[in-house]
């Protein structure tokens, strides 16, 4: 079978992919992506999902964690989180992966035909792994490169192949990243639903009462299991969200400043400099005036 390398060389010239660049494939909630540029690390969301790395390599950070994925590790995420990321990539050393979304439907019927039940699932624990790539694995990624190579071969086994990668992640060593997902009634459940709504709406003003509320539970369980599953408090995720999204609309957008922070939801401007400031290492001024760019996937 060919090299990862060579199936990513065969799958950009498939969808068009050139230098940077993220593409959505024929296989439903397979991203296929490509770097060929040195990102610093950089404060970034990473979306729940499988990502695995088949060129190149990359370091994710969260509290005092370091995540190393590459084409012998993967990284497994049951819920978004404000991370770091720092990649190592040049044109003539590209770096390319893959991003599988997790459906939560699609987990639970895999856990349960693996014969696991929602008291399998670990409670309030952090949402993300590395894992080293078994043998099964790398062959079920190998495949599902091929798969994507031919739209009738995307159309009649990609599934399947995203089915089997979802398996080995889930009864491998970054299992429990998504097994989470399993628990109907576990603090990690509730904390999913916070985040969706923090995500679907960074802009609104929520204190943890509120949030506590809105996923029946007392603000200081909420707030002691959102900080196990993500390493963050409740507000202080909602800042990093906030100033995520005000960063894409700076530089991807051509927001002016003032208008980028209302639109996440501050209500002083000079509070927003500061934060930006702290948060990303540059002035929002500055990211404007120099289009500066920054990762913009996991």
């Amino acid at each position: 079978m060919a090299t990862f390398s060579e199936l990513a060389r065969r799958v950009k010239a498939k969808y068009e992919i050139a230098g940077s660049d993220m593409k959505t494939t024929n296989v439903s909630g397979v991203h296929f992506y490509s770097v060929d540029e040195q990102i610093e690390r950089c404060p970034m969301i990473y979306h729940s999902g499988i990502i695995i790395i088949v060129e190149g390599q990359k370091f994710g950070y969260l509290g005092g964690r370091t995540f190393t994925y590459n084409p012998q590790h993967y990284l497994a995420l049951g819920l978004p989180l404000a991370m770091e990321c720092e990649a190592h990539a040049s044109p003539e050393n590209p770096l390319s992966g893959l991003f599988i979304e997790v459906n939560p439907a699609i987990v639970s019927e895999v856990a349960l035909a693996m014969g696991m039940d929602h008291t399998h699932a670990e409670a309030d624990v952090l949402a993300v792994e590395a894992a080293p790539m078994s043998p099964e694995m790398s062959d079920a990624v190998a495949r599902l490169l091929t798969h994507l190579c031919s739209d009738i071969e995307s159309a009649v086994l990609g599934a399947g192949c995203v089915r089997e990668i979802i398996y080995r992640a889930l009864d491998g060593p970054a299992g429990f990243a998504l097994k989470g997902l399993l628990r109907q009634d576990s603090h990690t459940l509730a904390v999913a639903k916070a985040m969706q709504a923090i995500h679907g709406d960074c802009a609104a003003q929520r204190s943890i009462d509120d949030m506590a509320r809105a996923v029946g539970m007392s603000a200081s369980s909420f707030h002691r299991a959102f900080r196990q599953v993500t390493d963050d408090t409740p507000l202080q995720y909602v800042k990093k969200v906030r100033l995520t999204q005000a960063r894409a609309l700076i530089v991807e957008e051509g927001y002016r400043v003032g208008a980028a922070a209302a639109a996440v939801g501050y209500e002083s401007a000079a509070q927003f400099s500061r934060d930006f400031k702290t948060y990303f290492g540059i002035t929002a001024v500055d990211a404007q005036r120099t289009g500066t760019p920054f990762a913009r996937t996991a």
